[in-house]
């Protein structure tokens, strides 16, 4: 499935994937291989067949890596169960399946009434301990705490729970103490990785604020300073989006439009629209991921915003089909939307028509 994450204030997805590594039927080798658009998380079981251990995964992956092009896959391999973590594990199952209603009346049938409103509370008690047990063993096995586990194997037990098939993303421990923070902390390092240059939004980014942040920063490119009062209202969507993405600075109640994104993508557009040339939004998005610092790899509604301030900075105008458009942020601007440079009138003209 898709994992959607909040990752400094944008939402990414991450491909996520349950099975037994080593098994090529069972995880092909496609399979392993990340999408070019997000990256994926392969998570392993923490048991095999008798016999196998964690190394047969790591081994796997050698193979695969020797064999493949690196992919933006991280895959996230547990230490195994032992004998007794897997018969509590087969125990669970079978308890659990016990209490489900139809299942319970079906094996209780031998009982009277009485008996099975006594059986029932102890079986519930044991499933309930069992589940405590194997949770913890589960946090052991995956390296989210460091408490060891009667339930895992210290034979052959992992020191390192994760493997990049892309050597630009290193993977640290995790510091959160349950499944889910640790998943969270994976996928925030994975991002960090791959886009390093990505603004700190202090809170996620919606389309209100993106709308609101340009309708100001049109209201800037008006005023010969670049400089305007914000109603107080629109002042948040400003702090969080135009100064994270150094559009410009909104003060206590002004806002001061900035030229950061016209400095860094001017020359790329001047060269580009030269000669009556053009550039498209797809160009522009290249461009500011090249920009110094590392990838951005900003949502591609927020790079609209960029490049449709830059487009008005440096006198051009983007253009669908030689109709004049502008984002609107419910969805992206395609990549063909072309950018061409705005036909200024002569100083003659403009003194005549003056």
């Amino acid at each position: 499935g898709t994992l959607d994450h909040i990752w400094r204030g944008s939402t990414r997805q991450v491909d996520v994937v349950f099975g037994n590594v080593r098994d090529t039927g069972e995880i092909a080798d496609h399979v392993l291989a990340a999408e070019a658009d997000r990256p994926k998380l392969v998570i392993d079981f923490p048991f095999d067949q008798n016999g196998r251990s964690p190394e047969d995964d790591l081994e796997r992956l050698d193979a695969w890596s020797d064999a493949h092009d690196t992919s933006n896959t991280v895959c996230w391999l547990p230490s195994f169960f032992n004998t007794e973590g897997l018969t509590a594990l087969r125990n669970f199952v079978a308890v659990d399946e016990v209490l489900k209603l139809d299942r319970f009346e079906q094996h209780t049938g031998h009982l009277s009434a009485s008996q099975r409103a006594e059986a029932k509370p102890i079986i519930e008690n044991l499933r309930n301990q069992l589940a405590a047990q194997l949770s913890e063993a589960i946090l052991s096995a995956y390296g989210v705490i460091n408490t060891p586990s009667s339930f895992v194997d210290t034979a052959h037990s992992l020191t390192q729970h994760y493997r990049s098939l892309a050597p630009a993303i290193s993977v640290r421990p995790t510091t959160e103490p349950t499944m889910n923070g640790a998943l969270g902390q994976l996928c925030d390092q994975i991002f960090t990785a791959l886009y390093p240059g990505h603004p700190h939004f202090d809170s996620k980014v919606t389309t209100a604020q993106l709308r609101t942040t340009w309708a100001e920063t049109k209201r800037a490119l008006a005023d010969d300073d670049g400089r305007v009062v914000v109603e107080s209202s629109n002042r948040g969507a400003l702090r969080n989006v135009a100064n994270a993405l150094q559009l410009g600075k909104m003060h206590e109640s002004h806002f001061k439009l900035e030229e950061y994104w016209r400095n860094e993508l001017d020359r790329h557009l001047s060269a580009a629209t030269a000669d009556g040339g053009t550039s498209t939004v797809g160009d522009m998005r290249s461009w500011i991921d090249a920009v110094s610092g590392g990838p951005r790899g900003l949502d591609a509604k927020v790079a609209d915003l960029v490049i449709a301030t830059v487009a008005a900075q440096s006198d051009h105008r983007l253009t669908d089909h030689g109709v004049t458009v502008e984002p609107e942020f419910s969805r992206q601007l395609s990549g063909d939307t072309l950018i061409v440079r705005e036909e200024l009138p002569t100083k003659e003209r403009w003194d005549a028509a003056a």
